[in-house]
């Protein structure tokens, strides 16, 4: 009897879960018609109104003058325009974007026939459903406290060294890292561009394995538990970590950069450099152009992060943040290149603070999340002190300034092409009305010379005139003997710099 009430009872729960499904399955193909079917309405008095347009244009040319004509057809155009902003939106919010209707049947209904018995008899013995309990644990319950999360704000974070990966070995020997993730069971995961390879590291600082690449890799996002969104030369890779397999192989048709994946939205954000950003929507591989490239985004270094409802983007050579929104609306940018000089990589918490590696003042800067507030840690002063906030260090964004766009920042050092790029296209440029050249033998530098000799770029810190392409290519030609100062200790003999003779300069 007991069997025959439960194969009822399971038979009414199947009727109901068909009738669910088929009921959401109307639900959801009405959804689709009544939108598909307004698109429709609106783009057939669309193609009404373009008839019209169209036999104007034809009216004009038969039957007006050449003015008339003229007049008219910018007319029209002003109408053309506006309709072609109509059928920009229907792309932008999706409105003809192809709708499929799956049904996938829960795996374990079809499990149903591999029951062999409606179950088991057995004798089980059950303890008194009574505890005891002695005061001093009532006690530690009234006493225990619910934690409340704390919100993080740029002025509460404190940036310190948490750990340190030595790269002095054979591992990292002619590596070019370009991106980092760490995974959820806290290992990490290197993009070596130049050796062409994934390098997983175990907590502890030793090699978990490397995954060989074809091309890239330039950046890394995290799409799963253990499966990665890699940027590669003109593609986009799914890999799995643990079998070292390429799932999936997207086309970018363009060098592709900075990415980042939104799992809400389940699709992925990068930068590819022939297009601008763009979305991959990983369920039909569709991609879209969120923010058009420009005439300046077509060199140098890109890195993307998403969350919410905003990308950020960074751009080395225009020393930039850029906040857009999901349908590629500028927010706000920011540009300080006394505190952030070629800023690369870019991530964001949970709170929406970013944080971002400056690549030549060599530190982490975190920003707040409408871009006004920042706080700076450089390498040296994360590894000197892990504990202090850079509010109780004053120098902090002194040293940072110093550094900026000093040309002695890039003497001495193997320069990568962005730092090149740099130094080459940007110079540091007093602050009006808080910086005065110092007097040297009752003369001082000239500002205005760097308009006439457009490679000369002068050192705060040292006071002193050097080459940017002898700094960028390592070779310097000047009369008079002062071809190394060029490029190492710098010159500053103000009075022979410029004059008749022109010797220095």
């Amino acid at each position: 009897m007991k069997s025959k009430q439960l194969r009822f009872k399971i038979n009414c729960h199947l009727d109901e879960l068909e009738q669910q499904i088929l009921n959401e399955l109307a639900a959801a193909e009405n959804k689709v018609k009544i939108k598909t079917n307004k698109v429709v309405a609106d783009l057939s008095e669309k193609t009404k109104h373009a008839d019209v347009l169209q036999q104007n244009i034809s009216s004009l040319k038969e039957h007006g003058s050449d003015l008339q004509a003229y007049i008219g057809s910018k007319m029209i155009e002003a109408d053309v325009g506006m309709e072609e902003k109509y059928i920009q939106s229907l792309i932008k919010d999706g409105s003809i974007h192809k709708n499929l209707l799956k049904c996938k049947i829960d795996d374990r209904i079809s499990r149903l026939t591999s029951i062999k018995t409606f179950g088991n008899i057995s004798i089980e013995s059950e303890c008194l459903l009574v505890t005891l309990k002695t005061e001093k644990e009532k006690q530690a319950q009234i006493l225990t406290s619910i934690p409340i999360p704390i919100e993080r704000t740029v002025d509460n974070i404190k940036l310190s060294n948490a750990s340190k990966i030595d790269k002095t070995g054979d591992l990292f020997k002619k590596s070019d890292i370009r991106g980092a993730v760490i995974l959820s069971n806290g290992q990490m995961l290197f993009a070596d561009c130049s050796q062409r390879k994934l390098i997983l590291i175990n907590n502890d600082g030793t090699l978990a394995k490397t995954v060989l690449v074809t091309s890239g890799p330039y950046d890394v996002s995290i799409i799963g538990d253990r499966k990665v969104a890699m940027s590669a030369f003109r593609a986009v890779h799914i890999i799995d970590i643990d079998s070292e397999d390429i799932k999936d192989n997207i086309n970018t048709h363009g060098e592709c950069q900075g990415i980042d994946y939104h799992s809400a939205r389940g699709m992925i954000i990068c930068y590819v450099k022939s297009k601008g950003i763009q979305s991959i929507q990983l369920f039909d591989k569709t991609i879209s152009t969120i923010v058009q490239v420009r005439g300046d985004s077509k060199t140098g270094s890109f890195y993307i992060a998403v969350y919410g409802d905003n990308i950020y983007e960074s751009r080395a050579e225009q020393h930039t943040i850029t906040c857009y929104s999901l349908v590629g609306e500028k927010k706000w940018v920011y540009n300080n290149t006394d505190l952030l000089a070629s800023p690369m990589a870019i991530s964001v918490d949970d709170n929406s603070n970013l944080f971002v590696s400056s690549n030549f003042t060599n530190s982490l800067v975190a920003l707040s999340p409408d871009g006004t507030i920042f706080i700076s840690k450089t390498h040296e002063e994360a590894s000197c002190s892990d504990s202090q906030d850079s509010e109780t260090n004053p120098n902090t964004k002194t040293q940072t300034q110093t550094q900026s766009l000093d040309p002695v920042g890039f003497i001495g050092k193997s320069l990568n092409d962005t730092l090149k790029s740099t130094i080459l296209g940007s110079k540091w440029t007093p602050e009006k009305g808080k910086f005065s050249f110092p007097l040297t033998h009752g003369r001082r530098y000239n500002v205005a010379w760097e308009d006439k000799f457009n490679w000369l770029r002068y050192s705060p810190s040292t006071d002193s005139a050097f080459c940017a392409p002898c700094i960028a290519f390592g070779e310097c030609k000047s009369s008079g003997g002062y071809s190394d100062k060029f490029s190492s200790s710098g010159m500053k003999d103000w009075k022979n710099a410029v004059g008749a003779k022109e010797e220095l300069f």
